[in-house]
């Protein structure tokens, strides 16, 4: 069992079930950490964030 968590975002998803989004600064902590030639440039993560968000707020208007 997990007692305790090092980042906030993975304790929030695991006992509350919350999820939140990419932010810019995440965006940037991934390319700092896979490298721009990687597959982690700043552009890719922001932009698929934007898609996803976009693709929530259609399924959101459909619905309603």
């Amino acid at each position: 069992m997990i007692k305790r968590f090092r980042h906030k975002g993975l304790e929030r998803f695991s006992l509350e079930g919350k999820k939140s989004g990419i932010s810019p600064e995440m965006a940037l902590k991934i390319e700092a950490w896979l490298g721009a030639e990687n597959g982690g440039r700043t552009e890719i993560w922001a932009g698929m964030q934007l898609d996803y968000d976009m693709w929530k707020a259609r399924q959101r208007r459909q619905a309603a």
